[in-house]
């Protein structure tokens, strides 16, 4: 069945010396891959479509027991110009591909994830500011989609965030955070990614804050395990912000 469908570019791989298997997630079908022909030493610049969180229209051969379509047509939505020329939102993207990648699950559809990860995307191509918690806000907000969202609202000296609860006294196990994270959290809770009034997050806090958060989101989904993509993104956001 010839569909169309608009998707988002997660990751390619070398499939033969002129194909690459494209992973993308889509806004009707969800997770999905597809072979890409025609790539070779003279056309490389083919692929340059199809760099992580690139968002594509499309035309592909779809069959629902087919574990790898075939794409017919494809266009940029929209130019990510200063995504791609910004050494920081490119980092950016490679990460937040990597973290979209071992969430959403294969097949698993969900027109408003999808809408959420565009939209996201497309601020990210704008935003002047807030650009070095671009990538916390995005987890956090992205959790309420995967259903493991908390809440940070009442105060107190830690938040188990293995149980999801706010305490005064210290739990007996290592997910916790301590008084000052947690009332970081508070503050980014409330937060959109344009927001002006976003407190100073300081370089060690902030790292505090996404390892905390990744800890979630191994705690919550199977097989969220290290990140190939994390130690180059932290340390290019250590050098350049």
């Amino acid at each position: 069945m010839l569909s169309r469908t608009s998707i988002i570019i997660l990751n390619y791989t070398k499939y033969s010396d002129s194909a690459v298997i494209v992973n993308a997630l889509s806004d009707i079908y969800g997770r999905i891959s597809f072979i890409l022909y025609g790539i070779n030493k003279n056309k490389q610049s083919k692929l340059i479509s199809f760099q992580p969180l690139f968002i594509l229209d499309t035309q592909i051969y779809y069959k629902p027991n087919r574990s790898i379509q075939k794409i017919k047509e494809y266009k940029l939505s929209t130019p990510l110009i200063n995504i791609v020329s910004d050494i920081r939102k490119s980092s950016l993207a490679i990460f937040l591909a990597e973290v979209i990648s071992k969430t959403v699950k294969e097949e698993y559809i969900d027109k408003l994830l999808f809408d959420f990860i565009k939209t996201s995307i497309l601020i990210l191509e704008e935003l002047e500011h807030n650009i070095s918690i671009f990538h916390i806000l995005f987890l956090i907000k992205l959790s309420k989609y995967l259903g493991f969202y908390q809440e940070y609202i009442y105060k107190a000296r830690y938040f188990d965030y293995k149980e999801g609860v706010a305490t005064n006294v210290i739990p007996t196990h290592k997910h916790y955070m301590d008084e000052n994270t947690y009332n970081i959290f508070i503050h980014l809770n409330k937060l959109a990614f344009n927001s002006s009034n976003i407190k100073n997050i300081d370089l060690k806090d902030r790292d505090k804050v996404l390892e905390i958060l990744l800890d979630m989101y191994k705690l919550h989904i199977h097989s969220f395990n290290n990140l190939k993509s994390y130690s180059i993104f932290k340390e290019i956001f250590e050098v350049t912000v």
